[in-house]
């Protein structure tokens, strides 16, 4: 038989001097404080013993749960024996603990791991350091999160003459571990920032929650648009969180608003007769200046109110109009016409003016220019008048006698001036015998020829 050198010179040692042999123990200790594994894998534990021992040294390695966790839901048995064989020395033995894989989110767990010595094994070997040690289980099935969309894509919003908050619900699915942020972005077919704020920012997610709003602010104004499409996008998120890349984007549309309503020409001029004329002026309604292209929503009813405005012509005098109407657009009619009477009468007047003008559209509709026309009715009834020698309630022309055998001598003719008296003009003038004598009449009077103006 073969003995280990080591073992003989304890063995001669403990009969030399047999106090030592009866105190001296056995060590036992981990290898390692700390082990780190993940679920559904399996770790393996080392323990040594230092020193001599006789008889087989039975040991327990014991995971040691914490009050708020279940070591029953982690690992295979929460304890592990084994055993250093008899008159061995300097020994490693090691144990296996397989932890579960299940589908519950959590952060990282950390078990401790403890050494028991049996009653008999205890009289023949003692805990050295480090009796105890680690395992951390990391954290597993998204402990931290997965955010997503909640509402369908794509998603309607509206736009309005004023501005309105739109909250997008982001949702954190799985675990709610961590203080964990996301980050987002928009984009789109316009200017962004035109239409939408903010553009991009964070969400702060705290420990525990499930689901934040995002709060988008849709701008209003008053410009007509057609549809519009945007997209929200989930770009990256901290703290071991993820993003779902099947719901990480969402589509926005703001349909199309603010139809405009105008005048297809900012200004009509009438001429006065006889009789009364109508004068019809065309409104359109969701089509741009060009009048051929569509812009804004024509889908529903709207109205718009139109009114007319003296100018220099007066309304009962000069035109007649049904002021303060409602004029109404049936679902997809885009041109609707307006009527008003242009009145005649016998006074000479110059050209007069009066306006139409478009005012308090219904929802989703603006008035857009040209939303205030003006109507000139042209310069009537001889505006600047007759002239004439005679006035109209004269039969004949006037006559002046002169005696040419005294001495010369002025004489006077009136030019009458009969019907519209606006603005000065004049007529020229020429005198002509009206008997047999070929002598030019300036032989005898003049002038003969010239001009005269009339104010």
């Amino acid at each position: 038989m073969t003995v280990h050198p080591s073992l003989l010179t304890v063995l001669l040692l403990s009969l030399l001097c047999p106090s030592v042999g009866q105190q001296q123990k056995a060590v036992i200790k981990f290898v390692q404080t700390s082990y780190v594994v993940d679920e559904g894998q399996q770790v393996s534990i080392e323990v040594s013993k230092t020193g001599f021992s006789a008889p087989p040294l039975n040991v327990v390695v014991m995971v040691v749960m914490l009050s708020d966790q279940n070591g029953s839901n982690d690992f295979v048995g929460n304890s592990q024996a084994l055993t250093f064989p008899n008159n061995s020395y300097n020994i490693t033995r090691s144990v296996s603990f397989f932890v579960l894989d299940d589908d519950i989110p959590e952060r990282d767990e950390v078990f401790t791991l403890q050494l028991l010595l049996s009653t008999n094994s205890s009289e023949k070997a003692m805990k050295g350091d480090p009796s105890e040690a680690t395992i951390t289980v990391r954290a597993n099935d998204d402990a931290f999160g997965i955010f997503a969309f909640a509402e369908p894509s794509p998603y309607t919003v509206s736009e309005g003459p004023s501005s309105v908050q739109v909250p997008l619900t982001i949702q954190r699915n799985r675990g709610t571990f961590g203080n964990i942020s996301v980050n987002f972005d928009l984009s789109g077919s316009a200017l962004v920032s035109e239409d939408i704020t903010p553009v991009s920012g964070t969400l702060l997610f705290l420990e525990g929650e499930s689901s934040k709003d995002l709060i988008l602010t849709i701008l209003g104004d008053n410009i007509p648009e057609n549809d519009e499409t945007f997209v929200v996008t989930l770009t990256s998120a901290t703290g071991g969180a993820s993003i779902n890349l099947t719901q990480d984007r969402l589509q926005l549309v703001i349909p199309a608003n603010d139809a405009p309503v105008r005048f297809t020409q900012g200004e009509y001029r009438v001429e006065e007769t006889a009789m009364s004329i109508d004068l019809s002026v065309t409104i359109t309604r969701g089509l741009t200046e060009d009048g051929q292209t569509f812009i804004g929503p024509i889908t529903k009813d709207a109205y718009v109110y139109v009114t007319c405005i003296s100018g220099s012509a007066t309304a009962g005098q000069d035109f007649s109009c049904a002021s303060n109407t409602s004029l109404v657009f049936q679902a997809g009619e885009t041109s609707k016409s307006f009527t008003i009477q242009i009145l005649p009468d016998d006074a000479a007047e110059i050209a007069e003016e009066f306006y139409i003008v478009l005012f308090n559209p219904s929802s989703d509709v603006v008035v857009s220019d040209p939303y205030n026309v003006s109507v000139i009715i042209g310069a009537n009834d001889e505006t600047h008048g007759v002239l004439s020698l005679k006035s109209p309630s004269a039969t004949s022309f006037p006559q002046t006698y002169v005696n040419e055998d005294t001495t010369s001598q002025l004489t006077f003719f009136t030019v009458i001036r009969s019907g519209g008296a606006f603005g000065t003009v004049s007529v020229d003038w020429i005198l002509s015998r009206n008997d047999s004598n070929p002598d030019s009449a300036a032989t005898d009077v003049t002038p003969c020829i010239w001009n005269c103006s009339v104010e």
